[in-house]
C-alpha cells in the first residue's frame, strides 16, 4: 500500500470518527458501519459540497474496513454494498502556467553549488516534460 493511501485512509477514519461523535455516536462499536449510519454519513458530504471523487475515497475507505472485517470473521455483510454513491465526476487537472515553470527553474539557480544547479535544472526538466503529477513527484524515492 502506497504512503498516499495510508495519510488518505488516516485522513478519512479521522473525519469519520469525528462525524459519528458530533452525531451521536460516542460508545463506537463495530456495529456502528451500517446503512443506517452510512446514509446520513454520505448526505452529510454530500451537504457539504464534497466532491463525488471525494465521497467515493471516503466510501472506498469504508468498504476496505468491511471487508478485512468480513475477511477476519467480525463483519458479515459489507454494509457499504447498500449504500448508492454518487457518479465520478470529471478529473481535474490544474495545469501549470510558465511563469510558474519559469520561477521553479530560477529558484534552482539559488542551489549553494554549480553541481546542485546542475541537478537542480535536470530534475525539474525530466519532470516537466515528463508531465509527472505533484503527488507521483512527491512519493518518488532518489538515492542521491
Amino acid at each position: 500500500m502506497s504512503q498516499t493511501t495510508l495519510v488518505n485512509y488516516r485522513n478519512c477514519l479521522r473525519y469519520f470518527h469525528k462525524w459519528l461523535c458530533a452525531n451521536g455516536y460516542e460508545n463506537l462499536d463495530i456495529r456502528t458501519i451500517n446503512p443506517i449510519t452510512l446514509r446520513p454519513y454520505l448526505y452529510c458530504l454530500s451537504e457539504q459540497k464534497q466532491r463525488p471523487r471525494t465521497i467515493q475515497r471516503n466510501f472506498a475507505f469504508l468498504n476496505a474496513i468491511c471487508r478485512s472485517l468480513i475477511y477476519t470473521g467480525i463483519m458479515e455483510t459489507n454494509s457499504t454494498d447498500k449504500i448508492k454513491l454518487p457518479k465520478l465526476d470529471a478529473a481535474r487537472w490544474l495545469l501549470v502556467i510558465d511563469d510558474e515553470v519559469a520561477a521553479l527553474f530560477e529558484a534552482c539557480d539559488k542551489r549553494s553549488t554549480a553541481r546542485l544547479v546542475a541537478l537542480a535544472h535536470a530534475v525539474w526538466n525530466v519532470l516537466a516534460h515528463a508531465g509527472v503529477r505533484r503527488a507521483g513527484a512527491r512519493d518518488l524515492q532518489v538515492g542521491i
